[in-house]
């Protein structure tokens, strides 16, 4: 096994597996996951205050929560995602586990649905505002 240290990167050499383990990696790695956090609580917060707040039971806050609620489920997503990292960085491997397709896909379906919630603002706005008068495309 060859162990050397150059500036801020970290080889491992076994047999003919290379791994380079960046310093930087794990501070990264934390920084993704306080922010995760963050934006875990944030949303489960905001959440709340749309479900108690009878004032904000309208279609464009029933809009924005649903927003939200995708932005609390992309934030699992991809906390579970540095979790799984920071433990692979910090114990330096590399390798697939079973469920890193299921997290990247699943990471792609909150992409997907962050978009879709955007169109679906978007189409709101537009119908408010090009054809104020037509209560019918409203209702839908």
């Amino acid at each position: 096994m060859n162990s050397t240290f150059v500036t801020s990167t970290l080889t491992f050499t076994y047999d003919a597996l290379s791994i380079n383990i960046q310093a930087w990696f794990i501070p990264l790695d934390i920084l993704a996951i306080t922010s995760m956090i963050c934006v875990i609580l944030l949303s489960i917060v905001y959440l709340f205050l749309l479900i108690v707040d009878k004032a904000c039971h309208t279609v464009p806050m029933l809009l924005i929560g649903n927003t939200c609620f995708i932005a609390f489920l992309a934030a699992c997503s991809i906390l579970s995602m540095s979790i799984f990292t920071l433990q692979n960085d910090l114990k330096q491997i590399k390798y697939q586990d079973p469920y890193c397709i299921f997290r990247g896909y699943t990471a792609y379906v909150v992409c997907t649905l962050f978009n879709f919630s955007f169109v679906l603002q978007a189409v709101h706005r537009y119908l408010t505002v090009v054809y104020p008068t037509r209560f019918f495309l409203h209702s839908a």
